[in-house]
């Protein structure tokens, strides 16, 4: 795991002569975030941004991606925001980014008591069919929850 370095521990660039490079204090620090930074992986942040979110998906890296919709889901106060990035990478190729982001719908669900049913409805009961088991029973997680909390009742998922 990647942990982040405050300014004090991080190198000081040298010059070829073997003596360090003279920078504010600033620009050094800034130029070395922004080298160590862009390492992080989402889960290595403490807050993130819609941006943070972004360049995870851009990444595409399975490991790291499975755990987005889940954080995003569990920790963002903008409802509008976690359902689409759910609804995004409920179609993504690996399972586990696939269900988990299926049952982070029923996370939204239960945290805002909201979603729309005309976009999430499908999504669900198409992973409810999904050739994975994985997908499948995250799904039915999730129908769980929002029949929960929504009171909406899934096609092919049957309650109790």
């Amino acid at each position: 795991m990647h942990v982040p370095m405050g300014p004090a521990e991080r190198p000081v660039p040298f010059l070829c002569n073997g003596t360090s490079a003279e920078f504010h204090p600033t620009f050094l620090d800034a130029t070395l975030s922004m080298m160590y930074d862009s390492a992080m992986k989402f889960q290595d942040l403490e807050q993130f941004t819609s941006s943070d979110v972004e360049a995870a998906i851009k990444r595409n890296d399975p490991e790291e991606l499975q755990l987005v919709p889940v954080t995003v889901a569990l920790s963002s106060s903008d409802q509008p925001f976690a359902q689409e990035v759910c609804i995004r990478l409920a179609s993504h190729a690996h399972n586990k980014v696939r269900g988990n982001a299926v049952m982070s719908l029923g996370h939204i669900a239960r945290r805002f008591r909201a979603l729309d049913e005309h976009i999430v409805k499908p999504v669900i009961e198409a992973a409810l069919i999904d050739a994975d088991e994985y997908v499948r029973t995250h799904a039915k997680a999730a129908a769980d929850e929002i029949h929960q909390f929504l009171h909406w009742t899934i096609r092919g998922h049957e309650y109790g």
